[in-house]
């Protein structure tokens, strides 16, 4: 299948810087944030090199342990050991989501990026579905068939993948779901200014601005088996309203892709 894959090198932006000297190239990394998810760790990193193992991709299975309390750093140490394909990153507090998601976006040596959830919610699977679709589309969003939310979060949800098509022109689809880009895009869009969940959507956003294409396909979402969801704090959703303003104001009216 890698040998199928469109190269990225054939889109718009500007090369990736080249792989460390002495590596293989590789061709697709997954990415994981984790926070105490002690309970499932093993389960889905183990799962997920399973789920590539005999793809013909080379694949790096990328970690940050954002500071957990449990022993989900050690169950990680303990794997890496055994799997040569996972790579580690680890914050010594917690930073939250967003500032784990930029460390493993920066860490990504894999010319296509797929980022996963530690919690199981998604399968590694699905990128083998989704890489495809690149031939068509220069990042692919996997949207959720079923989101296991409450009404308030569905709600919520909604609202934000409603409001960027009505005010930037762009069809989100599902930000908060798993992804499929070219690593040169994510280097591209090194100017994003959303501090909170909104950043996912503005990356989509300024991508389309930029004339890149988005495609999407139907992914299986399973529900959590351990840990709390957190999305839909009160102060997230306030300061992904502020991120929306902000980033309107910049993209439309300023202008500034």
């Amino acid at each position: 299948m890698a040998a199928n894959l469109p190269r990225p090198d054939e889109l718009q932006a500007a090369s990736p810087s080249e792989p460390p000297r002495g590596r293989a190239t590789i061709d697709v990394s997954i990415l994981f944030p984790a926070y105490n998810e002690e309970a499932v760790i093993a389960e889905v990193i183990q799962q997920s090199d399973a789920d590539l193992r005999d793809s013909g991709l080379r694949y790096e299975l990328l970690v940050c342990d954002d500071g957990s309390t449990d022993r989900t750093w050690e169950i990680l140490n303990e794997l890496a050991g055994r799997l040569p394909e996972l790579r580690l990153l680890r914050h010594e507090h917690n930073q939250g989501i967003m500032a784990t998601l930029g460390d493993l976006y920066a860490a990504a040596e894999g010319q296509w990026i797929y980022n996963n959830s530690g919690d199981g919610q998604w399968r590694t699977a699905d990128v083998l579905r989704m890489l495809p679709l690149t031939e068509r589309h220069d990042i692919v969003v996997g949207r959720r068939r079923k989101k296991y939310y409450n009404w308030q979060r569905t709600v919520i949800s909604g609202m934000f993948n409603i409001l960027p098509a009505i005010l930037f022109g762009t069809r989100t689809y599902d930000a908060g779901g798993c992804k499929v880009y070219p690593r040169k895009i994510i280097r591209e869009l090194d100017r994003l200014i959303s501090r909170g969940p909104f950043r996912e959507a503005e990356r989509l956003i300024r991508a389309a601005a930029r004339g890149y294409t988005i495609g999407v396909t139907t992914v299986e979402f399973f529900p959590r088996r351990a840990g709390v969801a957190r999305g839909a704090k009160l102060g997230l959703v306030g300061l992904s309203i502020l991120d929306l303003v902000r980033c309107w104001w910049d993209i439309i009216v300023l202008r500034h892709k």
